[in-house]
């Protein structure tokens, strides 16, 4: 049980590293504005990074499978994975914003 736990954990923490470069880094400003000028809507999916921790956190199940085997049903833990990794990469974000004081 411990070694899915720290699998979450670093799976979690590597998806809001991502996610942060996807959203913030000025690597993807360029992209991100490509999108923007296409449609608002893929535009704000691009800024925002509670919705790209969705994206990262499917790809990331898509990949690495689902670590935390919590109901007998595989997509089950499939969404249940999805979600606590998006819960994770939130906290993480979260930490890294307020360390940085980029909130309020």
């Amino acid at each position: 049980m411990s070694e899915q736990i720290m699998k979450f954990v670093f799976i979690a923490l590597s998806i809001s590293s991502i996610t942060l470069t996807l959203t913030r880094a000025g690597i993807f400003k360029r992209p991100r504005e490509w999108i923007e000028d296409r449609s608002s809507l893929l535009g704000e999916l691009a800024k925002c990074p509670f919705c790209m921790s969705f994206w990262v956190s499917f790809g990331a199940v898509c990949f690495f499978g689902t670590p935390l085997m919590l109901v007998e049903n595989s997509f089950g833990n499939a969404m249940i994975s999805v979600f606590a990794f998006m819960g994770g990469a939130s906290l993480g974000t979260g930490a890294i914003f307020r360390s940085l004081k980029v909130i309020g």
